[in-house]
């Protein structure tokens, strides 16, 4: 997993609470690439889970962890291989599509509407998609987070050149509100059901660990719009 993107001379616990939050984001965002050996070791040896409760102890808000399928148990006897395979068969392949798709447009009444609203987004703060990574489009979750990430960064960056942040925060609430913090739930739900569907060869323990990454996904989008509201709307 790449490191997040590094903020340095911080000032303050406001200013460090609000680059934890851009730090988590960029942690979540190399979550959901495919799973090469660094991250499938980090998972199951457990520094996976001490690395991102470490970070949301330094968070300005609550958020809800399932530990004990991110902490690593469940994967010990689990192979690399298996457990690449169980990522690409839930949440990549299928004869229509994958079981649990890591697109918004999947969950999207109009995924074309939806695309394009992205596009101007992104394109709004300077950033193409023609430069993410291969296999990556504007409502991929990696490539979500990912903006999150820079809007956070960027508004920390306000914050030490004694600029006013509130343009990035509010983007940020205008953002969660119509798309992670919005679908990311329904993907949780989704992969939930994972369990029930009665997949032949189903690699659980797999299953577990992204299942509760998408949680802990969903649960910080919303935690972190319920805070930006509050903070810059005045409303729960």
């Amino acid at each position: 997993m790449k490191p997040f993107a590094e903020l340095g001379n911080l000032e303050g616990p406001d200013q460090l609470a609000r680059a934890r939050r851009s730090q988590m984001y960029r942690f979540l965002a190399e979550s959901f690439r495919y799973p090469d050996n660094e991250f499938f070791k980090m998972a199951q040896e457990g520094s996976y889970l001490s690395s991102a409760l470490a970070i949301l102890h330094e968070i300005p808000f609550e958020v809800a962890v399932e530990e004990g399928a991110l902490s690593g148990q469940l994967l010990k006897s689990v192979s690399q291989d298996d457990f690449e395979a169980e990522f690409v068969r839930i949440f990549e392949a299928g004869p229509k599509g994958p079981v649990c798709s890591l697109y918004e447009g999947a969950y999207a009444a109009n995924r074309m509407g939806n695309m394009e609203e992205l596009v101007r987004f992104y394109n709004h703060f300077g950033l193409s998609v023609a430069e993410a990574r291969e296999r990556e489009v504007p409502d991929h979750i990696t490539t979500e987070l990912e903006f999150m990430h820079y809007l956070t960064f960027k508004e920390v960056l306000a914050l030490q050149r004694n600029e006013d942040p509130t343009p990035y925060c509010r983007a940020e609430i205008d953002f969660l509100a119509r798309h992670p913090a919005k679908w990311l739930p329904q993907l949780h739900k989704k992969t939930e059901k994972v369990f029930q569907a009665k997949i032949p060869n189903l690699c659980e323990p797999a299953v577990s660990f992204y299942c509760s990454l998408i949680g802990l996904s969903a649960n910080v989008c919303e935690g972190d719009l319920a805070h930006l509201r509050k903070m810059y709307l005045d409303t729960p």
